[in-house]
């Protein structure tokens, strides 16, 4: 009989089993969108029809009249337009070198599908199971050699942010899996913090607020580094530097964009405050939307805030600590009153937020007097708010007979 309690306790901490479980239920999800014969994989990007139709250049961003259009759409259609058409997709999208910018994810699908336009709707997702899959992955592990159970990266998984971006071909999704990996890296031996230096680069390419890891941490470990190797600069300045090089190719590629389309992708975006708080005072009084955005990203984000600073008093000096307070103060903080307008677009950006989160656990968790690791509380109730954000947009979606209710309310 042991044996085969010894296999069941092995299966429990094993991340292949968690990671098993993710694609499943992401694969379950796009079988569900799926079911609905007037659905395809081209739904994921929510399409719209006064982007498709702003030009007739390109030969495979075309009009399709079968094909059910939203008017406006949204993001996730200018990375099926680069995807289909990087060279052309400049004259569909409303800022095309903001677009361009985020430019890995729409050519890691274009190479999937080895350039046939009718197959790349399908590899955007399938991009995206893999990115989830990966991150969930990596989690689980860092997880199990931290002495913690594997199942806590459900969160990461199930995060409301990754649930949106999933279903709308968003690029949060292999931008953060991204992080996630550049993290673990980051842990590891010396000797591999050039592999986390090129996974930040990667993101990077991905989504520009994800370089936001590689600037803090390359400056993190210059100060730890003056402070016990003083006088040996050579040394000390190689590993910060190695890490800070994560930001060299967003640059070389913003600079190509400028030659190419005159104008530099990250200004084009939208901006952060400059004022705590001034985004959602500027909405008040707050509608329906922006209640949720409140419930579900607002308040577990000051919780976290609230939690980082105790470990600064406390005397911590963790890294992850503060970059969990960074990405706070960033992200949610100095959220844009554009972003707050609804919980799909400010859930996306404070993904930051939960990554540093997850990431702090194995250095502020507490041993008990049986010496295992307990979770303090502070988390278990973000990742309620969370993951609780999820289950009533999943619901929320079943009702009306869609995943993406946006074909409905527009």
């Amino acid at each position: 009989m042991s044996k085969p309690l010894a296999q069941t306790s092995s299966w429990k901490k094993s991340p292949w089993a968690v990671t098993g479980v993710v694609i499943l239920f992401y694969i379950g999800v796009t079988l569900l969108f799926l079911r609905d014969n007037n659905h395809n994989f081209r739904d994921f990007a929510t399409v719209g029809e006064l982007f498709i139709t702003k030009s007739e250049v390109s030969p495979v961003i075309k009009k399709d009249p079968s094909f059910n259009y939203l008017y406006g759409g949204y993001d996730g259609q200018f990375v099926y337009f680069i995807a289909l058409d990087p060279l052309n997709a400049r004259y569909y999208v409303d800022l095309p070198s903001y677009r361009y910018t985020r430019i890995l994810y729409p050519i890691t699908a274009r190479i999937l599908a080895f350039g046939i336009p009718e197959l790349i709707s399908f590899t955007l997702v399938l991009t995206n199971i893999l990115a989830i899959a990966a991150g969930t992955f990596l989690i689980a592990q860092w997880f199990r050699k931290k002495g913690l159970s594997v199942w806590l990266s459900l969160v990461y998984a199930l995060y409301i942010g990754q649930f949106y971006a999933f279903t709308h071909d968003l690029t949060e999704v292999m931008a953060y899996s991204l992080v996630v990996g550049g993290i673990y890296f980051y842990n590891q031996t010396p000797r591999k913090l050039w592999i986390s230096a090129l996974l930040f680069a990667l993101a990077g390419l991905t989504r520009e607020t994800t370089l936001v890891f590689p600037v803090i941490l390359a400056i993190w470990l210059f100060w730890e580094e003056l402070k016990t190797s003083p006088g040996k600069r050579g040394r000390l300045l190689l590993r910060p530097f190695i890490i800070g090089s994560a930001v060299v190719p967003t640059i070389l590629w913003q600079g190509f964009l400028y030659l190419w389309l005159g104008n530099i992708g990250l200004s084009s975006g939208t901006g952060l405050e400059k004022i705590p708080f001034i985004g959602l005072i500027n909405l008040f009084p707050w509608s329906g939307y922006v209640i949720q955005v409140i419930i579900f990203a607002v308040i577990p984000g000051l919780i976290c805030f609230g939690a980082g600073v105790r470990y600064l008093l406390q005397g911590s000096r963790e890294a992850q600590v503060v970059l969990l307070l960074i990405n706070v103060v960033l992200f949610i903080f100095l959220l844009p009153q554009e972003s707050l307008v609804e919980l799909r677009a400010a859930s996306r950006i404070m993904m930051g937020v939960v990554v540093s989160a997850i990431f702090c656990l194995p250095e502020v968790a507490r041993k008990t007097k049986k010496n295992t690791l307990k979770i303090p509380y502070w988390f278990f109730v973000c990742a309620s708010f969370w993951i609780c954000a999820s289950v009533l947009y999943l619901l929320t979606q079943l009702i009306y007979g869609t995943i993406i209710v946006d074909r409905i309310a527009k």
